[in-house]
C-alpha cells in the first residue's frame, strides 16, 4: 500500500552531483536527499559498499519505507573484521543523524508495546505515544486538512504535511511516523490549531497525558 508506505532509495556514489541529477530524472517520487560523507579520504570504495549494504539491511528490517527501486538483494563485501567495526560505528552516526532529521527509515517502532494516546475531531483521528524522544504520531493517523485562521505556524505545517502525509480519498493521512519535540506540537500539527497536548491526547480510558480524566480538572 503505497499510501501507507513512502518510497525511498539507498545508494552510494563517487560523484553526487551527477548521480542526483540522474535520480531526479528517473525517480520522480522523491522530495529530499540525505547525504553522508566521510571527514577524510581514508574511506575506501569497499568501505562505502559495506555502508550501503548495512543501510539496505537496516531499512528492510524497519520496513517503514518502500525500497522498490533497490531491486538487488544486498550483499556484504569482503571486509576485515576491524574495518567492519569502524564502519559499524560510522553507520550508527548515520542512523542517529537520520532520526534527528525526522527520517525514521532505520527505526523499528513497536507501538503495540507503547501506551497509545488518541486525538480526534471532525476530520482528525490520530494516534501516537509519548517517550523520552518526544511525542510520536504514528503512520496511518488521519490529520486535519484545514487549519484555524489563528494558527501561528501555517507555513511550517504545510511543509510538514507535504513531507509526511498524503490525501487518501477525502482524508489526509500520515505516510510515516513523525516524532515531535512535545505533545502539544504533535497535537497542534494533527488538529491544525493551537492545542495543549497534555489534555488533548487521551488513551482508551479517557485519561490524558497529564493523568486526568476527560472533563476533569488537572
Amino acid at each position: 500500500d503505497e499510501v501507507m508506505n513512502p518510497q525511498a532509495y539507498i545508494g552510494q556514489t563517487g560523484n553526487f552531483c551527477t548521480r542526483v541529477k540522474d535520480h531526479d530524472n528517473k525517480k520522480p517520487f522523491w522530495q529530499k536527499a540525505f547525504i553522508f560523507v566521510s571527514k577524510d579520504t581514508e574511506m575506501t570504495t569497499t568501505d562505502v559498499q559495506y555502508l550501503e549494504y548495512k543501510a539496505l539491511v537496516e531499512a528492510q528490517k524497519a520496513n517503514s519505507y518502500n525500497l522498490c527501486y533497490n531491486k538487488q538483494e544486498p550483499q556484504s563485501p569482503n571486509l576485515p573484521e576491524h574495518q567492519k567495526d569502524s564502519m559499524d560505528e560510522f553507520f550508527e552516526d548515520v542512523k542517529l543523524l537520520a532520526t534527528f532529521k525526522g527520517c525514521n527509515i532505520f527505526e523499528v517502532f513497536h507501538p503495540k508495546s507503547e501506551h497509545l494516546f488518541y486525538v480526534k475531531s471532525k476530520d482528525c483521528d490520530a494516534v501516537g505515544f509519548y517517550s523520552s524522544s518526544g511525542f510520536t504520531v504514528l503512520k496511518g493517523s488521519v490529520i486535519a486538512k484545514e487549519m484555524a485562521p489563528s494558527f501561528n505556524w501555517k507555513d511550517k505545517r504545510n511543509g510538514m504535511v507535504q513531507e509526511y502525509a498524503t490525501m487518501d480519498g477525502d482524508k489526509l493521512v500520515m505516510t510515516s511516523d513523525k516524532t515531535f519535540s512535545s505533545a502539544s506540537s504533535a497535537a497542534s500539527f494533527c488538529l491544525g490549531r493551537s492545542a495543549n497536548g497534555w489534555i488533548e491526547w487521551k488513551d482508551t480510558d479517557g485519561k490524558t497525558l497529564s493523568g486526568g480524566k476527560c472533563g476533569s480538572k488537572v
